[in-house]
């Protein structure tokens, strides 16, 4: 299904800014 595949890709976009931002108030507390 082409739907899942959208899901899938926007799981993956969400997942990597969140990693982001929790790399970035690591960064910030040291």
């Amino acid at each position: 299904m082409v739907i899942q595949e959208v899901i899938k890709e926007l799981n993956n976009q969400e997942i990597a800014h969140s990693s982001a931002v929790e790399y970035e108030q690591l960064n910030e507390a040291l």
